[in-house]
């Protein structure tokens, strides 16, 4: 079975996308189990959580994605899209609403699932049970993949009470498209309308948010090993590309370092560079290392790489991990065996090394900031 998120993170036909999560509001979380027919005792009612909506927006594609559906061809993937995504608590389907540029109701498409679950996170997921019920704007509503449903039974790949829950599932959604398709349609255009006003708050915010992620960014010497998604990652390194550097020669490049084995020999040369005892791990058990080098022809070449691992920071912090400035890379590039790196990658020229920036999972709380101190501004007027 597949496992898929709201964040859609391996995906290469999106090359650049942003994504915004809350939870269902309990109005609106009420309103769509009645549509759907479905018992509120003990759901939201209990604990007053329905469960999670997400906003998923497209804004750089690599090729466009259209579905070829019973009556008509349906383009649901293009710069400019929006996904509306729905995860109801408790239940066993999953439902996503395709909107054009324009906002239009391009095609709404049902999951069938193995129970909508939370992460570590608090963000919702699923494992696919193959099965998916579709309607688009031609209003015909339809079944898909009972073949793929047939063979993971086939092949062990489900129990026999997975398969005909998701039979039994799939045939209930299919009864309720076709009888509610309209109002179905309706909720998922109030939806997005609601869940657009986080994209405008997130554009209104901007320059606070990166205010306040330089008083709330801290440095971190506690990680979990788990790896995060790599379109974080991405994210990250692409904050770097956008650092000021001397006279706008760009001359500065980023590793990123997710292999483990490469990961633990920097941090063992890091280690002995630095004379620390065997066995310490000078990045603190963050499983990303971006090494940050910069042309040694450059004069500018130390300012310009800092200036890269301070937007890297201040990115890893903005989407929820922590992150660490260590030093000693210039010492590690000077090897040989590091070098070697770098000509394995195709990099030519003289790099120096100015540091690297580790990212990944905060393990407990971020330590507390200290106070600033005075004294340290001063204005000529």
């Amino acid at each position: 079975m597949k496992i898929k998120t709201m964040r859609r993170e391996l995906w290469p036909r999106v090359k650049k996308k942003r994504f915004y999560i809350d939870d269902i509001p309990a109005e609106d979380g009420r309103a769509l189990r009645a549509l759907f027919g479905l018992d509120e005792a003990g759901v939201g009612s209990e604990r007053g959580y329905y469960g999670a909506w997400g906003l998923l927006c497209i804004d750089e594609i690599a090729a466009p994605l259209i579905i070829k559906n019973p009556r008509k061809s349906v383009k649901i993937v293009e710069n400019g899209y929006r996904w509306v995504q729905i995860a109801l608590d408790g239940e066993y389907f999953w439902m996503t609403a395709m909107f054009s540029e324009t906002g239009e109701l391009s095609e709404v498409y049902f999951d069938i699932t193995d129970g909508n679950k939370l992460s570590d996170r608090g963000e919702p997921w699923f494992a696919d049970m193959y099965l998916d019920v579709v309607t688009d704007s031609s209003g015909a509503v339809f079944v898909l993949d009972r073949d793929e449903l047939d063979d993971a039974l086939r092949t062990g790949d489900i129990t026999r009470d997975q398969y005909d829950r998701s039979v039994t599932e799939c045939e209930k959604l299919y009864r309720t498209l076709c009888e509610k398709k309209d109002e179905i349609c309706e909720f998922c255009r109030r939806s997005f309308k609601k869940l657009k006003t986080l994209e405008e708050k997130d554009k209104e915010n901007t320059m606070n948010d990166i205010i306040k992620a330089m008083k709330e960014r801290r440095s971190i010497r506690n990680f979990k090993p788990d790896m995060p998604p790599k379109d974080l990652l991405e994210q990250i390194a692409e904050a770097g590309l956008w650092a000021a550097n001397g006279r706008g020669q760009q001359a500065v490049i980023t590793i990123a370092v997710t292999n483990k084995e490469l990961r633990d020999r920097i941090s063992d040369a890091n280690r002995r560079i630095a004379g620390g005892p065997e066995g310490h791990d000078p990045f603190y058990g963050a499983p990303v290392i971006f090494v940050v080098l910069a042309d040694s022809e450059r004069i500018t070449n130390v300012c310009d790489g800092s200036l890269v691992i301070g937007n890297m920071m201040l990115a890893a912090h903005s989407l929820g991990l922590g992150s660490i400035w260590i030093h000693r890379a210039k010492e590690e590039f000077e090897q040989d065996g590091f070098k070697q790196i770098l000509k394995d990658l195709g990099i030519e020229g003289n790099w120096t090394g100015v540091g690297h920036c580790a990212v990944g999972y905060i393990y407990g709380e971020a330590p507390k900031a200290a106070p600033r101190k005075d004294g340290r501004v001063f204005f000529i007027e």
